[in-house]
């Protein structure tokens, strides 16, 4: 009996590994720590795409990811974000993104004392080969306490 559930157990070990490991869509995914849990408003992130990534796609779908502790301040945070081709400027612009619904309920996923937002940045085509996106804070304070990391998560269009 005991032979039968280890190998049961196994069996479904696997078979979840393989499921959660097959997720083709997902291109890239990039992360930045803030070590003390600050930002300050001088500090440029920088993420660069995979060219490979954007060659092999005809459309790229980018979501910009953040962690921000429970006692994070603000209902939304304001970032600045340039998208840049080499050294051309493709886009930039100061963009809102809410934290909080209306009536006070976060949009952010987990029970901890972190909450985790995701944002769609839209879809980028294949025509721009050497993308980087830059990202700072766009608030009135020079330091954005209480946020715990930023990132991007490329992928496929289709």
């Amino acid at each position: 009996m005991k032979g039968k559930k280890n190998k049961l157990l196994v069996f479904l070990v696997a078979l979840l590994s393989i499921v959660l490991g097959c997720n083709s869509r997902v291109l890239n995914h990039q992360t930045h720590y803030f070590e003390s849990a600050q930002w300050n408003a001088k500090d440029t992130i920088v993420f660069a795409l995979n060219k490979v990534d954007l060659e092999k796609n005809s459309g790229v779908q980018v979501n910009l990811e953040l962690q921000v502790s429970q006692e994070f301040t603000y209902q939304n945070i304001w970032l600045y974000v340039e998208v840049v081709d080499k050294e051309n400027i493709v886009f930039s612009k100061p963009l809102n993104f809410d934290l909080f619904n209306a009536d006070g309920t976060s949009l952010g996923r987990a029970p901890g004392t972190y909450k985790d937002y995701s944002f769609n940045l839209g879809i980028f085509n294949n025509s721009n080969k050497n993308l980087s996106i830059r990202i700072r804070p766009y608030l009135r304070d020079n330091v954005v306490n209480n946020i715990k990391r930023i990132g991007i998560l490329l992928k496929s269009e289709s």
